[in-house]
C-alpha cells in the first residue's frame, strides 16, 4: 500500500462462489507504527490527537436513497474518479441484511443490533470514546443537512453497490478533519458506513474468537468492528511483515485475514485508536486486560499454526 494514494483493498476468500469481503476506499496518512491513520489524521471531537470524543450514530431507514452527482455541488477539479454516489445503485435496505442473519427479519434485526452494540463497545473499551444512538431522519445519504440532530455522526445503511464496489461487503468513510476531498467537499458522509446488501453476510453463534476451523467471510460482528475502525479514523495497516503482530489487527486486510474468526482488537488496533482518542479513562479491570492479552496470544498461536499448515 502506497502512502498518500487512493487504494482499495479487499479481503478475499474462495470458500464460496463469488464471496464478498471487507473493503474500504482510503487515502492514508503516515504513522510511526504499523497502524495507519487517514490523510490529515481526521477524528471525531477535538482534532487534537489523543483527545476523547462523544460520537452519535443512527441506522438509515429502509428506502433512504443517496444524492446523485447531479444533485450535488460542483466537484473540485481532478476528483471525477471519486463519484462514489453513482455506484450506489439503489436505496438502503438493512432488512435485506437481517434476513441473511435469520429467516425471521425481527430476529435478524436483533442479531444485527447486538453485533453492532458489541462492535461499539469493543472500541469504547480501550479508548476515550462514547457512542450515543439517535433517530435518523431518513435524509438521503450525502445530503448537506444529514448531520447534527437529523442523523448520526456515523450513519449505517445497506445499499446495493455496483462495479467497481460490487465485490465489497463494507465501505467505511473516515471522520471529519482530514485533508482529502471526501471530508472537505462533502462532509456529511464522514463516518458513514455502507454495507453492500448484494453481498453475503454470516453469523456464527457459539464460535469463539480465534476459531480457525474454516473461512469466515463477512462475519457481521467482525465486519462491523472493522468498518467502525474506518469510521473512527483507522486505515489498513501495512501488510509488509515489518511490524510484529500487524497480521493480527482487526484492521488488517492482507493474506490470511479471513482465516480465523476475529471479533477482538489486537495490540496494533489498540495503539491506533488510542493515538487518536487516548485510552479509556476508566481502566479495565486487570482480569479483563489479562483476557484481552490472552485472546491476542491465542489468536497469534492459531494464526501461526494455520499458516504453517498452509505452507507445509
Amino acid at each position: 500500500m502506497i502512502l498518500g494514494r487512493t487504494d482499495m483493498t479487499i479481503r478475499h476468500k474462495q470458500h464460496w462462489p463469488k464471496v464478498f469481503c471487507l473493503a474500504c476506499l482510503a487515502l492514508y496518512g503516515q504513522s510511526a507504527a504499523a497502524y495507519l491513520l487517514f490523510e490529515g489524521q481526521p477524528k471525531w471531537g477535538d482534532f487534537t490527537l489523543g483527545t476523547g470524543a462523544t460520537v452519535t450514530w443512527s441506522l438509515i431507514p429502509d428506502g433512504t436513497d443517496v444524492l446523485r452527482t447531479a444533485d450535488l455541488p460542483s466537484l473540485p477539479a481532478g476528483t471525477n474518479e471519486f463519484l462514489f454516489q453513482d455506484f450506489w445503485s439503489g436505496p438502503s435496505n438493512l432488512t435485506s441484511i437481517y434476513t441473511q442473519l435469520d429467516s425471521n427479519p425481527a430476529n435478524g434485526a436483533l442479531i444485527f443490533r447486538s453485533a453492532l452494540t458489541r462492535a461499539f463497545a469493543t472500541w469504547a473499551a480501550v479508548a476515550d470514546l462514547q457512542f450515543v444512538e439517535i433517530v435518523d431522519s431518513g435524509l438521503p445519504m450525502a445530503h448537506p443537512d444529514a448531520s447534527g440532530t437529523n442523523a448520526g455522526d456515523i450513519r449505517i445503511g445497506a445499499f446495493p453497490l455496483t462495479d467497481p464496489f460490487d465485490c465489497c461487503a463494507g465501505f467505511g468513510f473516515e471522520p471529519p478533519g482530514g485533508t482529502n476531498f471526501r471530508t472537505t467537499w462533502n462532509p456529511t458522509t464522514t463516518g458513514d458506513i455502507s454495507l453492500n446488501n448484494l453481498a453475503f453476510f454470516s453469523h456464527f453463534p457459539g464460535l469463539q474468537d480465534g476459531d480457525a476451523s474454516g473461512g469466515f467471510p463477512n462475519d457481521i460482528e467482525g465486519l462491523l468492528i472493522h468498518e467502525l475502525g474506518h469510521a473512527l479514523g483507522l486505515g489498513h495497516p501495512e501488510a509488509d511483515g515489518l511490524s510484529p503482530g500487524e497480521e493480527l489487527a482487526i484492521m488488517y486486510v492482507g493474506a490470511g485475514c479471513c482465516d480465523a474468526l476475529q471479533r477482538t482488537l489486537a495490540a496494533d488496533d489498540i495503539a491506533g485508536i488510542q493515538a487518536l482518542y487516548g485510552p479509556n479513562p476508566i481502566p479495565l479491570p486487570t482480569s479483563a486486560w489479562s483476557f484481552i492479552s490472552g485472546a491476542i496470544a491465542i489468536s497469534l498461536l492459531i494464526r501461526r499454526r494455520h499458516d504453517n499448515r498452509i505452507n507445509s
